[in-house]
């Protein structure tokens, strides 16, 4: 996994793309550190969630944030789905923001762009 998605995250900012990590839980600590991310590979982690808006992923120094910017990129962009348990939920949303502009890569039960 570590090493198919950390060519997909390289090869998808060096076209240009944001990365966008959905979710900020401890799946995200996890993902963060085993492919030792920083912000010069992820632009934004979003969340659903108010009460994390604002404070950070450990390591992370940009803020966490609401998925509302997602609707707002003018460009194309990368959402890595990062969270087992909220996956279905967080594709859901994703379906209203759907454009060609966005790219989704789940994790679970494999690696797979969907």
């Amino acid at each position: 996994m570590k090493t198919e998605l950390s060519a997909l995250i390289h090869q998808e900012k060096n076209n240009g793309k944001s990365i966008v990590v959905y979710g900020a839980g401890v799946d995200t600590t996890g993902l963060f550190s085993l492919l030792q991310l920083d912000e010069k590979e992820v632009d934004y982690v979003v969340d659903d969630n108010k009460a994390v808006w604002g404070k950070h992923i450990p390591g992370f120094n940009k803020a966490i944030c609401s998925p509302a910017p997602l609707e707002e990129l003018g460009h194309e962009y990368l959402v890595i789905v990062s969270g087992f348990s909220y996956q279905d939920e967080i594709l859901h949303q994703l379906e209203k923001v759907r454009s060609d502009q966005l790219e989704v890569v789940i994790l679970y039960p494999k690696i797979d762009l969907i």
